[in-house]
């Protein structure tokens, strides 16, 4: 399927959105005689038909619900609208929002260098405590355990610094791995470097390689 110096049509003029409209939505040809007798036009069609079905064999299987969606989906609704009071006040309460820790909790993993991407979510929020649980995409590297012990440490102590509210565990959920920069990186952050006791299985990699 040769495309001419515009992108958007074929070598014999054709434009090529044109075609895709014709078998997605099942418009007649603009010029039957010229498709008919085109190699240009045959081969692009016959492309689009390809992956068109493919996209309709992936949009008519059935998605799969979790059978405690709607837990899940409460969970989230309550932790959100949850506080955390915290003890020894003598002039008044304090209670600081559950969605708080979260943003914190967040921002904290982040910092940790080889995490790219995280969430927090601050649950069973009582007397002052908190359970925090985190879900990380993580760059290749570091140790995941070692990782992991890094990002529990820099949470438990920036929630403390920042609210007064003592996190009792974190839990946390490595989803992917990723070749991207850390979030430390993108968010022009000082990265906090995790212990690796043990090196990478596959070798150094190629910053690693250039800045030896």
């Amino acid at each position: 399927m040769a495309l001419s110096d515009d992108r958007g049509h074929l070598a014999c003029g054709t434009d090529l959105g044109v075609l895709v409209e014709q078998i997605t939505r099942g418009t007649p040809p603009a010029d039957p005689e010229h498709q008919q007798d085109c190699a240009h036009c045959a081969r692009a069609l016959e492309r689009i038909r390809s992956v068109w079905h493919d996209v309709r064999g992936f949009a008519e299987q059935p998605v799969a619900v979790p059978g405690d969606l709607l837990r899940q989906v409460m969970s989230r609704v309550r932790s959100h609208g949850a506080q955390v009071s915290l003890p020894g006040e003598t002039l008044g309460s304090t209670t600081v929002s559950a969605a708080i820790v979260g943003r914190i909790a967040r921002r904290a993993a982040v910092e940790i260098d080889g995490v790219a991407f995280a969430s927090a979510l601050a649950v069973n929020a009582d007397d002052g405590a908190v359970t925090v649980r985190v879900r990380m995409i993580i760059t290749y590297g570091p140790s995941i355990d070692a990782l992991a012990d890094a990002v529990r440490t820099r949470i438990s102590t920036a929630v403390m610094a920042l609210t007064g509210v003592t996190v009792v565990a974190v839990d946390v959920f490595v989803d992917d791995l990723s070749r991207t920069l850390s979030g430390a990186e993108l968010f022009g952050a000082r990265p906090v470097q995790a212990h690796n006791p043990r090196p990478a299985p596959w070798g150094p990699t190629t910053n690693e390689r250039d800045r030896r």
